[in-house]
């Protein structure tokens, strides 16, 4: 079962895990949105577990307008698929920075198996991730971290800016602890996780487990 958007957001904020800005939205309410332009927008309907497989993620929405339109668009998309979806979308603050990918998944013998990698098609194409058991210390973090392929593009390359490598550690070690001690999760998905020059923040959660 999959815990609904607004708790997931809720039970990474009681662990002081960065999420950007966002706002649960019907249809008919997106006219009172409270976040800055450019916004995402993006389908909070249970039913759909990867949003941007169907077309459901729109970015860089600068007004109102087009907002409605793209609302209207995730919708047609949306119900063609699963038709008794309800019309609930989540709005966030668009962020800037790298894709990152934090999840958990619990094995029966071990626990909680926390991964991270770089997101979008690093993760799809190469596979370029590293693995902990929970808990994790913060130097178990870095090693996570360091040990991907990819770690160098956190780190500035040409150029760009290295991320807060502080930041992203942090989200680690909080991801563990609420893992363990919340045993009726069976998976976490944090993804992506943008990081910049500035901190890390959890842009979508999926959170799968027990909750009756």
């Amino acid at each position: 079962m999959q815990l609904s958007q607004d708790k997931a957001i809720r039970l990474l904020e009681k662990y002081n895990i960065p999420v950007c800005r966002s706002d649960l939205l019907r249809l008919e309410r997106l006219y009172d949105i409270r976040i800055a332009y450019p916004v995402v927008i993006k389908t909070a309907a249970p039913e759909v577990l990867h949003k941007s497989d169907i077309g459901a993620v729109r970015t860089g929405i600068m007004n109102k307008e087009d907002l409605i339109a793209a609302a209207k668009e995730i919708s047609d998309k949306v119900r063609s698929r699963f038709p008794s979806a309800e019309d609930i979308f989540l709005v966030q603050e668009e962020i800037k920075g790298k894709e990152l990918i934090i999840g958990m998944k619990r094995d029966p013998s071990f626990g909680p198996v926390i991964m991270f990698g770089l997101g979008g098609i690093f993760v799809e194409a190469f596979k370029d991730v590293s693995f902990r058991i929970a808990p994790i210390k913060h130097k178990d973090a870095l090693a996570m971290i360091n040990e991907i392929k990819g770690s160098a593009i956190l780190k500035g390359i040409r150029g760009e800016s290295p991320v807060d490598i502080g930041s992203v550690a942090d989200i680690l070690m909080k991801v563990a602890r609420l893992s363990m001690d919340n045993r009726e999760i069976s998976e976490l998905d944090l993804n992506p996780v943008m990081a910049n020059q500035h901190g890390a923040k959890a842009v979508d959660v999926r959170i799968m487990g027990d909750f009756h």
